[in-house]
């Protein structure tokens, strides 16, 4: 069944401090649709009316736009504001060693066994950084068990369900300096791992379940993965799809690529 969010008349930008820059589009499809339905896990966007600011432009919330309000909070190094990079529109900076978002666990995010989709508008130039990892263990070196795990490495990303092997990646397009959509996907039989419009990676993967209850999910750089550079991660936006169909993916970044231009 598709979900949509229909409108005869044309939806504005996000009024935050990219405003000036905001184009009049029309839209016929808004994520707010699959919070409705109850699927969606996570929404980050990072309009001004979304963060919120420490001392000058550190992010010390990121407040989710989903009705779970699973809000990332810093707790170390925090990450910067930058505005107006990607078609106008807003990026959170991941730029200082240690420099992540926390988010407190919720039944929202604990993703089970069933499909989901990991969405984000990011740029990314320096790997070992996380777009999301939720994991039940954390131990010294690094180490991780049942879980699931986006992040840069080797120019490009790669998404784990657990530490055995269901992997997949990495992507190859991702360190050229520019923003790209970047789609992390469990169907009930694949793993996929998809850059803009490309044809997405496929793996066959096990029924794992990746809640690691009790966990929180870290943004950036998880306290136990210091990036063996300066870091640099930028992400305009990122959801969380629980439970998701094939429509959700397509609409999802159909929209996200009419909003950022990509």
């Amino acid at each position: 069944m598709l979900l949509c969010a229909c409108s005869s008349s044309p939806i504005t930008g996000d009024a935050g401090a990219d405003a000036s820059s905001d184009v009049v589009v029309a839209q016929t499809f808004s994520p707010q649709a699959l919070d409705d339905a109850g699927r969606l896990a996570l929404w980050l966007d990072a309009t001004s009316a979304r963060v919120s600011l420490g001392s000058g432009t550190s992010v010390s919330t990121w407040s989710d736009r989903s009705k779970n309000h699973n809000d990332a909070v810093g707790f170390g190094p925090l990450p910067l504001l930058e505005p107006s990079v990607v078609a106008g529109h807003d990026a959170v900076w991941f730029n200082s060693t240690d420099a992540a978002l926390r988010i407190a666990d919720a039944a929202s995010i604990e993703l089970g066994t069933t499909p989901f989709v990991l969405i984000a508008v990011t740029r990314v130039r320096v790997p070992q950084m996380f777009w999301f990892q939720k994991t039940d263990a954390i131990v010294e070196g690094g180490s991780v068990f049942l879980g699931l795990e986006l992040f840069s490495s080797g120019g490009g990303a790669i998404g784990l369900v657990d530490t055995g092997g269901d992997s997949i990646g990495p992507s190859t397009t991702l360190d050229d300096g520019k923003f790209h959509i970047l789609q992390f996907r469990r169907t009930g039989a694949l793993l996929e791992l998809a850059v803009d419009d490309l044809p997405p990676q496929q793996q066959a993967v096990d029924p794992i379940d990746v809640s690691a209850i009790g966990q929180p999910v870290f943004i950036g750089a998880p306290p136990q993965t210091p990036p063996p550079n300066a870091p640099d991660l930028e992400i305009a936006e990122e959801l969380v799809i629980r439970d998701a169909l094939d429509s959700d993916a397509t609409n999802v970044h159909a929209y996200l690529k009419q909003k950022y231009s990509l």
